[in-house]
């Protein structure tokens, strides 16, 4: 690892590399810690409004009490079904960010449900539970995910998100106080429990003073660090960035390092550290590994330096058996991982010469302004309930389709970038004054505020794909499961622009003058069946993935891009258990398309600009105005628009159906 600064380089080199061993123990305070400081209390809370208010907090406390007294309920009637005698009751555990109280207003409350050895996992908790659940009015969005390596049940209790695991008790556990610092309560556990049970003992390790010295400078740390990750789009599991608890193992260490700073030289110390640390050869710790003489099992299933994955980050949970919390992290999100590090790093720089300020740094990712090439997916269903289902489906392998287009030999001169953030679209959306996970003010502002430098890189540097030799054109599907739903024209914020598309069709008209009448009739039930198929599918969740080509300036260099093959092995991959099918209520299907073919719906930009400065209407229209001007300029406009590819007539409904292999060639230049 480079450390680019003069300090006994070997010392913190060790330092870096044993836990409990810090840098600088002195009481270290910069010339202007003071205004950082309210700089940094001013933004998480003010600007922000990070922390959750006391009422809230309350109100989190008394459902989860409410939930542990359902769980209880549950085990007490397992119990008398089966003539068990009942000496444990069972106990709702909780952990994570609500543990550490760092939480914010829309955290999830991660709990384990720690149960007696007689109830199991598939048939009690993702079978009973789950149907008592679903029979209750508090419960909504419940879906249940069997086949992670840490088995939940995630769902909306009065409004609030929990994440429930499920760990069972030793047999001879009696139900007195859960000592969560002792491996004894792991002995007869299965993987899937300890792993879950695993995250109530990381959460109490952190909480203890002698392995973090100054836990209010953590816990201010932590927030930042967590909306930091947040509004630069790297703080998701799921998709293949950072956990939760990985970013507090990262701001864990660097309290270790130096004990007594305050937290904005905390901030500092973080970027500074992480934008050099080498992470293919070096994990972070904050514990030592050690081993457990009396569980051979566990020792056998823990990490181990010698068995790394170099293409991976490495940070290490402090609890027996220790695992790499990092897992998910493959080659392109390490990648951006570390851009953002970086950008970070430099920002800080600025603020210590007083050029920008800890509220530059907490800016959100311009995702949509970086990108001018995206691969849009469109996950639909007809009713809410199958939307819950197939959208959590999908989600949960979306990493398996980063991975297939690192794996792919024609994409080797592109870059892919998952944005972890999905838009969500149902029927009653118009007429809702509020709602949680509509369209983000900060994707608004990235439109709205197009002239913004928010980072060093100029997107105008991105490779242009050449269309001349493509079997489909942009703005199409590339793969469609219906065919009902090709060139569809989307009435939501993800939708080619209806203007440059009347505009296309007049151009295909006059170039298509000789149409027979057979193929007109064929063309116009055509339109009629997208019609009737229309509103369908009523649920819709969207995701995007930035395009970047990293080609060299020299046209002989040039290669394929095939984005249609790593989409149909990710498609084979979908199929649904127990029948391995997708049913006719669910479909998906992906789009490329460019930056100005993506439109933003009035009301969100409104509604953002309100929030931005909600007492100077005159204000608002001016800017609303611009931005109308702006969509009206951004016409789209390849005649071919409308032409639909041969292959894309396959359907994908019943079942998963496997497309001919095929490699569309696009010159980069």
């Amino acid at each position: 690892m480079n450390i680019p600064f003069n300090e006994d380089t070997s010392k913190i080199l060790i330092s870096l590399q044993n836990p409990h061993m810090p840098i600088d123990t002195s009481v270290h305070k910069q010339q202007n810690s003071e205004k950082q400081m309210q700089q940094i209390l001013d933004v998480l809370e003010g600007e922000y409004k990070y922390s959750e208010t006391e009422e809230e907090t309350k109100q989190k406390d008394e459902k989860l009490k409410q939930l542990r007294q359902i769980i209880r309920d549950w085990i007490q009637a397992i119990a008398e079904e089966n003539n068990h005698q009942l000496t444990f009751g069972g106990e709702l555990l909780f952990f994570g960010s609500y543990k550490l109280k760092v939480n914010s207003h829309d955290s999830d409350i991660d709990t384990v449900c720690l149960v007696p050895n007689f109830v199991d996992r598939d048939q009690h908790f993702f079978g009973d539970l789950v149907n008592i659940l679903q029979n209750r009015k508090e419960v909504t969005e419940l879906f249940p995910i069997k086949e992670a390596s840490v088995p939940i049940i995630k769902m909306k209790f009065s409004g609030i998100l929990f994440d429930l695991s499920f760990a069972r008790a030793p047999p001879q556990y009696n139900g007195e106080n859960i000592d969560l610092t002792s491996n004894q309560m792991l002995l007869s556990m299965d993987e899937r429990s300890y792993r879950s049970f695993n995250g109530c003992r990381v959460a109490e390790w952190l909480i203890r003073k002698d392995n973090i010295q100054n836990y209010e400078n953590f816990k201010i740390t932590l927030k930042c660090i967590k909306l930091w990750a947040t509004n630069r789009g790297i703080y998701s599991n799921i998709i293949g960035y950072l956990s939760g608890i990985g970013w507090t193992i990262l701001v864990a260490k660097i309290c270790q390092l130096y004990p007594n700073y305050p937290p904005n030289q905390l901030i500092e110390r973080f970027f500074f550290l992480y934008s050099h640390w080498k992470w293919h050869d070096l994990p972070v710790y904050v514990e030592h590994i050690q081993e457990d003489v009396a569980n051979t099992k566990l020792n056998a299933d823990q990490w181990r330096p010698e068995f790394r994955d170099r293409n991976s980050m490495m940070i290490i949970t402090p609890c027996f058996p220790c695992m790499n919390t990092a897992h998910n992290v493959s080659p392109t999100t390490l990648r951006i991982i570390q851009e953002q590090l970086q950008y970070g790093n430099r920002i800080i720089n600025k603020i210590k010469k007083n050029e920008k300020t800890f509220s530059d740094l907490f800016k959100p990712f311009n995702f949509f302004k970086r990108y001018k090439h995206f691969l849009q997916i469109n996950i639909v269903a007809t009713n809410k309930n199958d939307h819950i289902v197939w959208k959590g489906h999908v989600e949960s392998r979306l990493r398996k389709l980063t991975k297939l287009f690192e794996q792919s030999i024609h994409n080797k001169l592109i870059q892919v970038h998952p944005y972890p953030n999905p838009f969500e679209y149902s029927p009653l959306e118009l007429e809702e004054k509020e709602k949680k996970r509509q369209l983000s003010s900060k994707i608004a502002e990235d439109i709205v505020d197009d002239d913004d430098d928010d980072d060093d890189e100029d997107d105008d540097e991105d490779k242009e794909f050449e269309q001349e030799d493509c079997d489909y054109e942009v703005g199409e599907e590339i793969y469609c499961g219906d065919e009902s739903f090709i060139n569809q024209q989307l009435e939501d914020d993800c939708q080619i622009n209806k203007e440059g598309v009347s505009n296309n069709q007049a151009a295909c008209n006059s170039q298509n003058e000789s149409r027979t009448s057979g193929v007109q009739q064929d063309n116009s039930q055509q339109q009629k069946n997208k019609q009737k198929q229309k509103s369908k599918y009523k649920y819709r969740c969207t995701y995007f993935y930035g395009i970047k080509c990293i080609s060299k300036d020299n046209q002989e260099y040039s290669s394929e891009i095939d984005l249609k093959d790593p989409i149909i092995k990710f498609v084979e991959q979908l199929e649904m258990p127990p029948m391995n099918k997708v049913p006719e209520t669910m479909n998906i299907y992906f789009r490329h398309v460019l930056r100005d073919q993506i439109k933003f719906r009035q009301k969100d930009i409104q509604q953002f600009l309100r929030k931005k400065n909600p007492s100077n209407p005159s204000q608002l229209q001016e800017q609303l105005k611009v931005f109308q001007n702006k969509q009206k300029q951004n016409k789209f406009q390849n005649p071919n628009i409308q032409v639909k590819p041969k292959w894309a007539q396959i359907k994908y409904k019943n079942q998963v159906q496997k497309i001919p292999e095929y490699h569309q060639q696009q010159q980069l230049y």
